[in-house]
């Protein structure tokens, strides 16, 4: 959803508290709707976490320290622009590449949520690591429309209920998809 890219502007939140409350504000509920004319039905907001940044050349204490560096980015045009205004060399690259990258010095350096420079490893090819906290990340639960009014008629909102005294507390097939051969149950609530 376009509406969604206003979200990628480097530091558009103070912090979590601050993204949080315009997500799950009127605001944030405003966007979950707009999915609705395109077939999706938007959930709930989730969330990465805030950006960082790590590069094998410097310490990063300062804007002006960034001129220059080669960084990864995703393939996003805001990011690139808000990037190439800090001076930042920008080289959109798709994840699965990032790390080859790094150690083979294709780029100095790149940015995610810490749970992602962690599991990925990058310590092991890259010296610095600064708390940027550029851009919140935030994540969408997002299903198939069709499907979400599929659920309705299991439970409630999505939710699953109980049938009494059939099945013998066995997760009920929802009817129609279990015609289409899908594997949407209805699991019995405890």
């Amino acid at each position: 959803m376009p509406d969604t890219k206003i979200l990628d502007v480097p530091f558009l939140f103070r912090d979590k508290a601050h993204a949080r409350a315009v997500l799950d504000g009127p605001i944030g509920q405003e966007m979950l709707t707009k999915f609705d004319s395109k077939g999706f039905k938007a959930l709930a907001w989730a969330e990465n976490g805030f950006r960082h940044m790590t590069n094998s050349k410097r310490s990063v204490n300062t804007p002006d320290d960034l001129k220059g560096l080669k960084m990864r980015t995703m393939e996003n045009p805001v990011h690139i622009a808000a990037y190439k205004g800090f001076g930042i060399i920008t080289t959109p690259m798709a994840f699965p590449e990032v790390f080859t990258a790094l150690q083979q010095g294709t780029v100095d350096g790149q940015e995610n949520p810490l749970p992602v420079i962690i599991s990925a490893k990058f310590d092991q090819v890259q010296k610095h690591l600064t708390l940027t906290g550029h851009v919140y990340s935030a994540a969408i639960f997002v299903m198939n429309k069709g499907s979400f009014r599929q659920a309705l008629g299991c439970g409630q909102a999505g939710l699953y209920r109980r049938r009494q005294g059939r099945h013998q507390g066995q997760p009920r097939p929802c009817g129609r998809r279990r015609r289409q051969g899908r594997g949407l149950t209805c699991a019995p609530r405890a």
